[in-house]
């Protein structure tokens, strides 16, 4: 099949250009983000700050009472944070519970204080309810990879911890709620780390920007400050694509 001269033009100047077009989309999805409405109204949004390498929980809500503190101590040993380096929390659901956190955590000290911070703990990533004694005897079911780091990673996500799945449960919230996403072109997930499990549906994706924004394109310089002698042409390239119009291919 003989290509006409407009097709071969085409596909040339794609060649030039294919590695930015991924991130061209990206900043036409930035852009449909500036323009949303900024009115305040009832919106609400769940921010999820993930540690993959996981946190030591114990030394960073810890007893202070003088019975629990000691208990404490005697299992961390040398861990161990002195009671009087603890920044003072009083739980509401138990006010004769006294707790304290890691002198680092002053601004979640106060937040929490203002009620605008919560702790929830004795939660894992089980199948079912499960003893020591039950998980030697193996009569529950257990998690999946149960010691396996990774698999503890994607469990948190997926919220399935007897398989593994490429489907988190915001995604999968997405999913559902798509429909009432005024501005189709935004997507409900917005993702600073990259891609990630958590917000991959199976009709939805995370849009993923950098701590910095949308990623610039790459190999793109009208300024002409690229020391990269290839640059120029990938610009011009890519500014023909944009000026061109072309018939149905």
């Amino acid at each position: 099949m003989k290509l006409s001269r407009s097709r071969r033009s085409f596909l040339r100047q794609s060649a030039l250009t294919l590695p930015a077009w991924n991130t061209l989309l990206n900043l036409r999805l930035a852009g449909s983000l500036a323009a949303a409405d900024p009115t305040p109204g009832d919106y609400r949004s769940l921010v999820c700050v993930f540690f993959p390498g996981g946190i030591d929980s114990f030394n960073l809500l810890v007893p202070r009472g003088d019975a629990e503190h000691a208990e404490y101590a005697t299992v961390r040993k040398d861990l161990a944070l002195p009671k009087e380096e603890l920044l003072p929390i009083v739980p509401t659901v138990d006010p004769g519970l006294t707790l304290g956190l890691h002198s680092g955590l002053s601004g979640i000290q106060t937040l929490f204080g203002e009620g605008k911070a919560a702790f929830l703990a004795n939660v894992g990533t089980l199948v079912a309810p499960m003893s020591k004694a039950e998980f030697y005897e193996g009569s529950v079911p257990a998690p999946l990879g149960l010691f396996s780091h990774s698999d503890q990673i994607e469990q948190w996500q997926t919220s399935q911890a007897d398989v593994r799945s490429a489907r988190g449960w915001a995604g999968k919230a997405a999913d559902l709620l798509k429909s009432l996403n005024a501005s189709q072109m935004v997507p409900m997930n917005i993702s600073l780390a990259g891609t990630n499990v958590w917000q991959s549906g199976q009709d939805t994706v995370e849009y993923s920007v950098g701590p910095e924004g949308a990623e610039s394109l790459t190999g793109y310089d009208p300024a002409e400050t690229s020391p990269w002698s290839l640059t120029p042409i990938r610009t011009q390239a890519i500014d023909q694509q944009l000026a061109t119009s072309y018939d149905h291919l």
